[in-house]
């Protein structure tokens, strides 16, 4: 009985390990969500872009879907310059508790240059853009 019990408590604690380090792989640091979203959105795949945005973001926006469809893809032909963004070159990385801020340069077909800076927010224990 009591091997039977320190196996079953060795097969938790492995199992718990397990979840916590898989977790911890999976979860996008800010600085990869805005890379994931800004990437989605210049291929003008704004729904999967919008996996990258806070609810109050969304809020913001409008709250129905179609209306987030909307101004979320006026958004992003805009940042990316009509999906012509090239590349993205993270500048700096700032977490400051359930918030971060994450600067970058986007760079563009035209050899054009805009630097940017996304506020994130920590929302159900994943990383997601937020308003300023």
């Amino acid at each position: 009985m009591r091997k039977s019990i320190y196996i079953l408590c060795v097969v938790i604690v492995v199992f718990a390990l397990l979840f916590f380090v898989f977790n911890r792989i999976v979860q996008k640091s800010p600085s990869e969500t805005v890379i994931a979203a800004y990437t989605a959105g210049n291929q003008g795949k704004y729904a999967e872009a919008k996996k990258s945005f806070s609810s109050e973001f969304l809020n913001f926006l409008g709250g129905d879907l179609r209306t987030i469809a909307i101004n979320m893809s006026g958004t992003w032909k805009r940042n990316t310059k009509n999906g012509t963004m090239e590349r993205i070159e993270i500048l700096q990385e700032k977490i400051q508790g359930n918030r971060a801020n994450v600067y970058f340069i986007l760079y563009f077909k035209d050899g054009s240059k805009e630097t940017f800076n996304e506020p994130l927010i920590k929302e159900d224990g994943v990383w997601k853009i937020t308003l300023g």
